[in-house]
């Protein structure tokens, strides 16, 4: 044994003795040393967002008939600090009566002229605010002086100002900002989020580039003439003159050149640990796991230099093999990810329904389409000819719906523009497609800004719900708006929402916001990531709010209602069982370990409620009916492609349909759990290529690249990502990516073992 550990110590002192890590220690110290005064300091939420501006057209008007008169108010105080240019342009906007309107002020110019506003001391004036109500903190902030507070302090007092002076405008600011700094002076305006998750990220991103491809390809440059120089004549002579055996002295060998590797990931990976925990007070001991593993992912591309090494013993040779596996490998990794990314993963279902004797769905790649059983495939549905097609790549906004009217043989469905500017406005129309017309398309009544669901009431008037409230249409859903476009994408319009009313009181919510309706009783339940709310209709149609929970951000989300009972999901994936009557707690489970939910449905008599998780993952449960059973049951139910599972509903209150593989939809009886029937359409030849050809190929080939995975999930817990781009934020319905963990653990362990056994066997039999 003496031997080898004599080996390993060598190992040991020549990566000491090398000026590279030296000069690459000196290097992580100048980077660690760059970021120390680098400050991440939280504060209450000042910026506007898109989302804050309620009614951009009425404040607009407001600013217009401020800057005609000179009695003082608020709305004066801001057009004074308004740049010249703007006010001209929003007096143009919003003209007196009797004069031509202008060009339109976008939401965006006017977010970014008021953010301006919000850093300035000379916002307030006593006399402008004297009829405004103001709570008694800002009170006592302004009596003491705006001379002496910090510029983010009275940003967020101006922002206070803003929200009780223009409450139908801006909507009053929700969760914390991030105001980034160096050397104590701000860098730029804060940024909307918490500093944990941002710093998480950028952790994420600086193991990947800097320990991931460029510290290993560095690593392997240096290590490459290790082993060559040890199975050189005269070296290997002196070794094999010693009672050692030949593929222990290789073996041992391998392990100490990942010395170098090990040094330089221990100090940087304990120097960011050390650094977030004593900067930014954010201890994430889940860190420190980076160092065996980007450790281990240097030991694959090692294996391959350390094989090459012993075989030809020229280390120009065995960074050109390392780069050749690292190439065939990243190919093979590219090559299945484009395809089921950008291609087969759209044809996954998000939701499904019955349409009368028709089986609909909705893809990932947000086509609707209706079952065709002759062709035994999914034939496109409403299909709109002004946005461009987009066979692949990642989806736009979700679409709301689709619901189908029985009584008329209607199918209604917001379907959001794939590119959307700003916040897109009100101005989306619905899609409505006739039965008897084979649902071709046809364009309704425009919904009200930021719609989240539909639903019928009990009359069938169509409703939608948004972080303002509820709205009901008044008129007929088919009616139609003409709205402009540029090259074929529609443009948002500021008009009036074309007949749509609310009908119950202001909600202010944040969105994305989440609603279930119990089509027994009419109920519906809104909620966001804060608050949960149970609202029912009175006889005149208006609905009232009965029910109202407030928690901490992100304690609410998803949410189910159906009988006596009402489901939320949280995004950490805490499911909660409440009374719906009360919003009482009544039981809670967390099935998944903290994945993220995708969606929750309940049948009409509250039997039977569907979780489904992001990882494929589906689970009902069976609340309690009688006093015998005290505790629900929640299960995982034996369905089609368990672990693959995309979309869940219940169509009646005994039959469950689930969406699962590529496009596959299964019908399930509730009572027995018994399949009904399951449509799997036939696919193209390029799914026929993956099936036989890419994934065995990936299955059997190493996959160092896909370690990044385990790393994000050893930084968040997490096994999904969020791919639906900015457009969807925090929504916990918008498409995330599984993320594969522990398969290529498994397949780059059994590589390296079966690297280090050739090596083992070739120096064995090698005549030195």
């Amino acid at each position: 044994m003496r031997p080898y550990v004599a080996i390993l110590k060598d190992s040991f002192r020549e990566a000491m003795a090398s000026r590279v890590l030296w000069v690459m220690l000196v290097i992580i110290t100048l980077l660690l040393v760059l970021l120390a005064p680098l400050g991440l300091d939280e504060q209450p939420g000042t910026v506007l967002q898109a989302p804050d501006l309620r009614d951009s057209a009425s404040l607009v008007r407001k600013l217009a008939a401020a800057g005609r008169s000179e009695r003082p108010s608020p709305a004066r105080q801001v057009w004074k600090l308004l740049p010249q240019e703007l006010q001209t342009r929003i007096q143009e906007a919003a003209p007196a009566e009797g004069e031509d309107a202008g060009e339109r002020i976008y939401d965006y110019e006017l977010r970014t002229a008021l953010n301006r506003v919000l850093r300035s001391r000379e916002l307030y004036d006593a006399a402008a605010w004297s009829e405004v109500p103001l709570s008694s903190e800002v009170q006592r902030q302004l009596d003491g002086g705006l001379g002496g507070l910090p510029l983010a302090q009275v940003a967020r007092l101006n922002r206070l100002l803003l929200e009780a002076a223009f409450p139908e405008e801006i909507r009053p600011a929700a969760g914390e900002e991030l105001q980034i700094s160096y050397l104590g002076l701000p860098l730029g305006s804060p940024l909307p989020g918490k500093r944990e998750p941002i710093v998480q990220a950028s952790l994420l991103v600086l193991m990947e580039l800097l320990l991931g491809t460029v510290g290993i390809m560095a690593a392997i440059v240096v290590t490459a003439g290790i082993v060559p120089q040890t199975f050189e004549q005269g070296s290997i002579d002196l070794l094999l003159s010693k009672p050692v055996g030949r593929w222990a002295v290789f073996v041992t060998k391998v392990f100490g050149g990942c010395t170098f590797t090990l040094i330089n990931v221990g100090y940087m990976v304990g120097g960011l640990w050390l650094l977030c925990g004593v900067r930014y007070g954010w201890w994430n001991h889940r860190l420190l796991w980076c160092i065996p593993l980007f450790l281990f992912s240097f030991a694959i591309y090692y294996a391959v230099s350390a094989l090459s090494g012993v075989v030809w013993r020229h280390a120009i040779v065995c960074v050109v093999m390392t780069f050749l596996f690292w190439l065939a490998c990243t190919l093979v990794g590219v090559t299945k990810q484009v395809v089921e990314f950008w291609f087969l993963n759209q044809t996954r279902v998000v939701n499904v329904l019955r349409a009368g004797e028709d089986y609909v769905r909705v893809s990932e790649g947000r086509e609707i389409a209706r079952w065709d059983s002759a062709g035994q495939t999914w034939q496109p549905i409403l299909e709109n000819p002004d946005e461009p097609a987009v066979a692949f790549g990642p989806p736009g906004p979700r679409i709301a719906g689709p619901l189908y009217d029985p009584r008329r043989e209607l199918l209604v469905a917001l379907v959001p523009p794939r590119f959307q500017f700003g916040s897109g406005g009100p101005g989306t129309a619905l899609t409505v497609g006739k039965r008897a017309e084979g649902f071709k398309r046809l364009e309704g009544a425009n919904v009200p800004s930021g719609t989240a669901a539909l639903f019928y009431d009990d009359q069938g008037r169509f409703l939608a719900v948004n972080a303002e409230g509820i709205h009901r249409l008044e008129g007929d859903v088919l009616q139609k708006t003409q709205r402009p476009n540029i090259f074929g994408i529609p443009l948002p319009l500021a008009e009036d929402q074309r007949g749509f009313r609310r009908v119950s009181p202001p909600l202010d919510l944040t969105p994305p916001v989440y609603a279930a309706q119990d089509v027994r009783t009419g109920r519906m339940a809104v909620a966001d990531a804060r608050h949960l709310l149970v609202l029912s209709p009175e006889a005149d149609g208006e609905y009232t709010v009965r029910a109202r929970r407030e928690g901490k951000d992100g304690e609410s989300g998803l949410v189910a209602l159906g009988g006596r009972w009402l489901l939320s999901a949280s995004a950490k994936g805490v499911i909660r069982v409440l009374d719906a009557e009360t919003l009482e707690p009544l039981a809670s489970f967390e099935p998944e370990g903290g994945e993220t939910p995708r969606s929750l449905a309940a049948t009409a008599d509250g039997r039977h409620f569907a979780v489904l998780f992001h990882n494929g993952r589906l689970w009902l449960y069976e609340p309690p009916q009688d006093s015998e059973r005290a505790e629900g049951r929640l299960y995982q139910p034996d369905v089609a492609d368990r672990g693959d599972v995309t979309a869940v509903s219940f169509p009646d209150e005994h039959t469950m349909l689930i969406g699962h593989g590529f496009g596959n939809v299964s019908a399930y009886r509730l009572e027995q759990l018994v399949r009904l029937e399951t449509l799997r359409p036939s696919h193209g030849t390029l799914f026929l290529i993956y099936r036989w050809g890419i994934r065995p190929l990936y299955r059997i080939f190493p996959k160092p690249g896909e370690l990044d995975n385990l790393t994000q999930y050893v930084l968040t817990g997490e096994t999904t990502v969020a791919v639906g781009g900015p457009q969807n934020g925090d929504d916990l319905t918008a498409g995330r990516l599984k993320l594969d963990i522990w398969q290529p653990l498994w397949s780059n362990l059994a590589f390296v073992a079966v690297m280090l056994l050739l090596g083992s066997l070739y120096v064995q039999v090698k005549d030195f």
